[in-house]
């Protein structure tokens, strides 16, 4: 299982792995897509055009700033407004522009330009601003204002320009980081997909191992085997399947060991039936002429004979009980099944034994002695009746009184017998069966009791077969025997029904 595992581990890599390359080129690709655009020398040499053209009307508004300051024309000074709106920064940096120009507060008038014009933000609002002297010495800052269009696309095409200049230097090494970064983010899935499979790979691979050790177990003869099912899905479905299988193999091959050893025994039983048959009656008939030819004249030489011949007889019929046991089990009569109901066996069996000795009970009252079976009534009888002969002999053993109990249920349906089936129990309170006979009880030529033949179970047993059923032994609650029988019911339903 060891290879199938790396077989596992191998597929899941490459499925992982073979998607990665198409996807990191494409991402390459893409980056390179996008960024291409952006980094057009025609673009670049646009935004540095635009740049100049902005550069020159902002040029051209400071010579007209100018113009009108050396022109005398009216400019605005720098509102007690707008210098409150400026930040320390900007206060510091007009106040050091001054001390530079050698002044040191900024006076109410214009005049000769001393430092500027430059473009400054005040209040919000983008202006020029320049620092002139006025005709009488005193010195102030003035404003100009810059069109908002001019000054917003100055600002932005400066930015984009720096922008797009910045792109330009670093296009390599932002590629690689975009591709770095994808690489990282896939890589990061692909591990823990592979985690991921690992683990299901591994929670998959345990039940097919212990599938695969179970094989060769069975292979190997070993049909005791069971695999321990855990959880739902598919592969407990197949190892529940697994395990039913190698059941019912082994109830196949015990079934066919059985059979195998009643072949034999009928085999066996036909040549012994053959052979002890044929000198019973020679031998019956020489006794029969030794008594008749005995002298009538000796008493006790006549009664010594006819005790001899009458313990002859005696065993000879003896022998013809064994030929006929024999004979039943080498050769059963064939099976001629007809709907029989419940009440009519026990109809049957209650005609030859008294309530004293044999009590049927109904566990579902009257409405069971109706439901009917498709069964040889003669078979079925003689069976039963060699099940209570039995019992009653084991109670007499050990000297317990009371009825034999002869239980009849009917069982529900099953996918093996949609019909459902009959349960017929014969009870007793008997010495019981020691466990390691019960598997035992129904092969020929095995018995427990000192004059059986061990031929009357084993002839029950492939009646019960003949019919479908299953036969079973089992102790009793309280002491005894229970002999269970189940058989399958007939499709006709119950006795006057019209199903």
């Amino acid at each position: 299982m060891k290879r199938l595992r790396l077989q596992w581990i191998g597929i899941l890599l490459l499925v992982a792995i073979l998607p990665a390359l198409p996807a990191a080129w494409t991402a390459q690709t893409l980056f390179s897509q996008l960024l291409d655009p952006l980094l057009e020398t025609d673009l670049m040499a646009g935004a540095e055009a635009g740049l100049a053209s902005t550069r020159d009307l902002l040029a051209h508004e400071r010579a007209a700033f100018l113009g009108a300051l050396r022109g005398g024309a009216r400019v605005d000074t720098l509102s007690p407004t707008q210098w409150a709106g400026l930040t320390e920064r900007e206060r510091a940096s007009f106040a050091a522009r001054s001390a530079q120009a050698g002044a040191e507060a900024p006076p109410p008038r214009s005049g000769p330009v001393l430092l500027g014009p430059e473009r400054m933000t005040l209040a919000g609002e983008e202006r020029l601003v320049a620092y002139v002297a006025a005709a009488d010495g005193a010195r102030c800052w003035v404003t100009w204002p810059l069109p908002p269009a001019l000054a917003e696309r100055a600002a932005q095409l400066t930015d984009n320009l720096r922008l797009l200049r910045s792109l330009h230097h670093q296009r390599a090494r932002l590629l690689h980081g975009l591709v770095a970064t994808f690489v990282l983010v896939y890589g990061g899935i692909l591990l823990f997909v592979l985690v991921l499979g690992l683990l299901l790979t591994a929670r998959l691979n345990r039940p097919i191992a212990a599938l695969a050790q179970g094989i060769e177990r069975v292979a190997a003869g070993d049909l005791e085997t069971r695999i321990e099912t855990r959880g739902a899905g598919e592969v407990a479905r197949l190892l529940e399947r697994f395990n039913a299988m190698i059941a019912r193999l082994q109830e196949q091959q015990q079934e066919l060991v059985r059979l195998e050893k009643l072949a034999a025994w009928r085999q066996m039983a036909r040549r012994l039936a053959h052979e002890i048959k044929n000198p019973l009656t020679p031998i019956r008939l020489a006794v029969q002429q030794m008594r008749d030819a005995c002298p009538r004249g000796d008493p006790e030489y006549r009664a010594l004979v006819n005790e001899g011949a009458g313990i002859v007889e005696e065993e000879v019929g003896a022998l013809r009980n064994l030929v006929t046991a024999f004979s039943q089990f080498a050769r059963l009569p064939e099976t001629e099944r007809v709907p029989l109901a419940l009440e009519e066996i026990a109809a049957d069996l209650t005609a030859l034994y008294p309530q004293e000795q044999v009590r049927w009970v109904w566990d579902a009252g009257r409405d069971t002695a109706r439901v009917q079976i498709d069964a040889d009534r003669e078979q079925v009888h003689r069976a039963l009746i060699n099940l209570v002969n039995n019992a009653l002999e084991a109670q007499a053993a050990c000297g317990s009184a009371g009825a034999i109990e002869v239980r009849a249920a009917a069982a529900p349906p099953t996918p093996e017998h949609p019909q459902g089936e009959v349960l017929l129990s014969v009870l007793d309170r008997g010495p019981g069966v020691a466990p390691h006979d019960r598997q035992r009880i129904f092969e020929p030529d095995y018995t427990t009791k000192p004059s059986g033949t061990g031929l009357g179970l084993a002839i029950v047993a492939a009646t019960v077969a003949r019919h479908g059923g299953r036969i079973a032994v089992t102790p009793r609650a309280g002491g005894g025997t229970a002999l269970r029988i189940s058989l399958p019911r007939s499709a006709s339903g119950e006795k006057g029904d019209p199903a």
